[in-house]
C-alpha cells in the first residue's frame, strides 16, 4: 500500500512510470526534473497608454532531478508592429535543483488601444510530453477612453445686457486616447462656448472656436461658457460632445442661466407616467425635488394632489420632505429632497391627475405636473436592483460601501416577470451628495449601468422595470451607496477669495494644508514631522507597523481641495491641523473651510475662516488618538507659531 501511494504521488508530479525513450538523456522517474510555473499566464491590468504594468513569473523545479533551462524567449504577436512587452533585468538560463526557483519580470507599456498577446517560451530538460518546450501566455485587455465633465454649468442671476463666463474642463478618465469627432451647441442664443488657449488667464478675445481632436488619458482641456442674457427669464442650452467613448459616444453638458434665485426642478416635470399598472395593486414612484440654484435656498410651501384621478393617485404623507404639509420644506443650494407618489388603478381605464407644487422659485411659483396611468389585469413584474464596486469581484448588494473616485456597476438581472416576458429597465439617481455631478452611464435603460463616485457622501439609485406590455413594477428597488474616505483620518481644505471669483491656473490664491506630529515643528522640512507640500508623505510608525500620513493634492491657485490622509495613527498621540496662507498674489483675504473625517465620518467642520493675506496661519484643531476626539483651536496668527 505504501509503494502504491508513492506511485500515485509520483504520477501527480509527472515523475512516475517507465521511460518511453531511455536514449534521449531525460529519465522519467523519481529523479526527473519537474517544471512548474506560477501564475499559469501573465494577465496585465488595464492601464493608460504610455504607462507601465509589471508582472512576475516564477519558475520552480519540484522534481528531484536538476532542471536545466536552456532557453528563455519572449515572443510577441506583433500584429501592430510595435513592441509593447519588455524584459526586465537579466533573463539568464539556469539549472535549478530540487525546490529551487527563479523569477522573470515582464513590463507591459501600451502605445495604442490594440490588445497585445504573446508567450514566454521555456526550453528545458523536463521529460514530460509538452513540457520540454512550454509556453506561458501573455495577455492584455482592450484599452478604452472615458469622457467625464461636470454635466451642468449654472449661472446665478445676470442682469440683462451684462456678461459673465465660467471655465469648465472636459476630462479623459479612461485608459486610451479620447477622440472628439464633433462638438455641437444648441439652445438659447444667450450662451456661447469657446476654448481658451494654454496661456494662463487668457482674454476671451484670444479664445479659439476649435477644440482638441485627441485627448490623452488623464488629460483635460478647458471650455469657456459665456452668458449674456437679454432678459430676466431662465435660459437653457446644451453642448454635445461626439467621441469614441464606446459607452458614451454622445456626452451632454447642460447650460442654465439666471439661476442665482431659487430654482426648482423635479423628476419628470413634463409628466409623471405610471404607464400600465396592476389593478388593485399600489405602484410607487420616488419623485426628486432639486434646488438647482448655487446660492439661494429653495422653500417648497406645498406638495399636493390637485387632481387625484378619481382617488387613484395619492401622496405618501410620511414621505413629504421637511415639515410639510404644515410647514415649508427648505432645500439648501444644490441639494435635493424626495417624496413618494402612488397609483392604485381600479379598472382598465386610463387615469389622469395633477401634482401641484408651490415654491419661491420666481419662474415656478406654482408648478403643475400631469400624472398619467392605466390599469391592467396583468401581474406586475418585480424590480430587484443590486450593485457592487467595479473590479472588486464581490457579490452584488443593495447597500454598498465605497471610496471616492471608484465606479459602481449595477445589475437588474434578478428582476423577474411572473408572466415570463422580457423586461425593460429604467434606472435613476434619486439622491446624491451635494455638489456631485455624476450620472449613470452609458445610459439608464440597460440592465447593468455604472456610476462614477466623484465625491464622498450617500447615493441612492432606483430601478423600475417594465414587462413586454409596458406594465411597470409595482414597487421600485433602491441601491444605497455610502462613499466614505478609506483611512482612519481624512482632512480636507477648500477655500475661496472674494477678489478672485473665477480662480484658474496662474490666477488665484495659494493656501496650504499642514498636518503635524507632536514631535514636529510647523513648516519644518528637516525632521519629516510636518506633512505639507514640501513633505508629502511620512511614516510616523515603524517598519513593522507603519503609520503613513500623506498629502494627496496640492492646489496652488485655489479653491482646493487639499487632502491629507493618515493610515494607522499611533495611539497616545495628538495630531495638529493647520492652514498657512502661502501667497495671496495680490488678491487679499481668503475664506477657508476645513473638514475632518474620523473613521469615514465627518467629525468636524469649520467654514469660511478668514485669513487676511500672505503669511497668516490658522491653527485649526488637534486630533486625539485613538479616541478620535477633536479639540478646536481656531486661532489666527501672523506666521507659524
Amino acid at each position: 500500500m505504501a509503494l502504491a501511494g508513492l506511485c500515485v504521488m509520483g504520477l501527480a508530479l509527472g515523475a512516475c512510470g517507465d521511460d518511453e525513450n531511455p536514449e534521449d538523456g531525460n529519465i522519467i522517474g523519481l529523479e526527473s526534473p519537474t517544471l512548474v510555473v506560477s501564475p499559469p499566464s501573465l494577465d496585465f491590468d488595464q492601464i493608460s497608454i504610455g504607462s507601465e504594468n509589471q508582472k512576475t513569473l516564477t519558475i520552480t523545479n519540484t522534481g528531484r532531478g536538476e532542471l536545466k533551462i536552456t532557453s528563455l524567449q519572449m515572443i510577441e504577436n506583433n500584429e501592430d508592429n510595435i513592441v509593447e512587452f519588455h524584459k526586465e533585468g537579466a533573463w539568464a538560463v539556469k539549472t535549478l535543483g530540487f525546490n529551487q526557483s527563479m523569477e522573470l519580470v515582464v513590463s507591459y507599456r501600451p502605445e495604442n488601444q490594440t490588445p497585445d498577446s504573446g508567450v514566454i517560451r521555456i526550453i528545458s530538460n523536463d521529460p514530460r510530453p509538452g513540457f520540454g518546450q512550454f509556453d506561458v501566455p501573455l495577455r492584455t485587455p482592450q484599452l478604452e477612453p472615458e469622457i467625464f465633465s461636470p454635466e451642468t454649468v449654472v449661472f446665478n442671476r445676470v442682469a440683462p445686457g451684462q456678461t459673465e463666463w465660467q471655465v469648465t474642463r472636459v476630462h479623459n478618465i479612461g485608459h486610451a486616447s479620447l477622440t472628439f469627432e464633433d462638438v455641437a451647441f444648441s439652445g438659447s442664443a444667450d450662451f456661447a462656448i469657446s476654448f481658451p488657449t494654454l496661456v494662463d488667464d487668457p482674454p476671451i478675445a484670444d479664445d479659439s472656436q476649435s477644440w482638441p481632436t485627441v485627448l490623452a488619458p488623464d488629460n483635460s482641456f478647458p471650455m469657456r461658457v459665456t452668458f449674456s442674457p437679454q432678459d430676466d427669464e431662465p435660459a437653457k442650452a446644451e453642448v454635445v460632445f461626439y467621441t469614441n467613448d464606446p459607452n458614451k459616444p454622445t456626452y451632454k453638458v447642460l447650460l442654465s442661466g439666471n439661476s442665482g434665485s431659487p430654482c426648482m426642478a423635479i423628476t419628470d416635470e413634463n409628466g409623471i407616467d405610471f404607464s400600465l399598472s396592476s389593478i388593485g395593486q399600489t405602484s410607487n414612484r420616488t419623485i426628486t425635488i432639486e434646488n438647482c440654484s448655487r446660492t439661494a435656498e429653495l422653500r417648497v410651501s406645498a406638495i399636493e394632489i390637485s387632481n387625484d384621478g378619481g382617488g387613484v393617485f395619492e401622496l405618501r404623507p410620511e414621505s413629504l420632505p421637511g415639515g410639510l404639509p404644515d410647514e415649508a420644506a427648505v432645500i439648501t443650494a444644490r441639494d435635493s429632497a424626495n417624496f413618494v407618489l402612488t397609483y392604485t388603478p381600479i379598472d382598465e381605464s386610463a387615469s389622469t391627475g395633477e401634482l401641484l407644487l408651490r415654491s419661491n422659485d420666481p419662474a415656478k411659483t406654482t408648478l403643475r405636473v400631469p400624472i398619467l396611468g392605466k390599469g391592467s389585469f396583468t401581474v406586475c413584474p418585480i424590480a430587484v436592483a443590486e450593485g457592487r464596486v467595479t473590479t472588486s469581484g464581490g457579490s452584488y448588494r443593495q447597500e454598498i460601501s465605497a471610496r471616492p473616485l471608484q465606479h459602481i456597476e449595477f445589475s437588474g438581472l434578478q428582476s423577474t416577470d411572473p408572466d415570463g416576458t422580457a423586461l425593460r429597465y429604467e434606472w435613476s439617481v434619486v439622491s446624491r451628495p451635494q455638489g456631485s455631478q455624476s450620472n449613470l452611464s452609458p445610459n439608464n435603460s440597460i440592465v447593468d449601468p455604472r456610476l462614477y463616485l466623484d465625491i464622498a457622501g450617500t447615493y441612492e439609485v432606483e430601478l423600475v422595470v417594465y414587462d413586454a406590455t409596458g406594465l411597470a413594477s409595482c414597487q421600485s428597488s433602491i441601491v444605497t451607496i455610502y462613499v466614505i474616505p478609506g483611512d482612519e483620518i481624512h482632512i480636507q481644505l477648500v477655500w475661496d477669495a472674494p477678489a478672485v471669483p473665477r480662480p484658474q491656473q496662474g490666477h488665484g490664491t495659494d493656501l496650504d494644508l499642514h498636518y503635524l506630529h507632536p514631535l514636529g515643528r510647523w513648516n519644518a522640512t528637516n525632521n519629516n514631522y510636518d506633512v505639507f507640500w514640501q513633505n508629502r508623505q511620512a511614516n510616523w510608525g515603524t517598519q513593522a507597523s507603519p503609520s503613513i500620513a500623506s498629502l494627496d493634492i496640492d492646489d496652488v491657485y485655489g479653491v482646493g481641495p487639499e487632502n491629507v490622509n493618515h493610515k494607522n495613527p499611533v495611539s497616545g498621540l495628538n495630531y495638529s491641523v493647520g492652514v498657512f496662507y502661502f501667497h495671496d498674489n495680490g488678491f487679499g483675504p481668503a475664506d477657508a473651510t476645513v473638514r475632518i473625517y474620523v473613521h469615514g465620518q465627518l467629525a468636524m467642520e469649520i467654514r469660511d475662516r478668514r485669513l487676511p493675506g500672505t503669511g497668516y496661519f490658522w491653527n485649526v484643531a488637534a486630533i486625539q488618538w485613538p479616541s478620535g476626539n477633536i479639540v478646536q483651536r481656531n486661532s489666527i496668527s501672523f506666521n507659524f507659531p
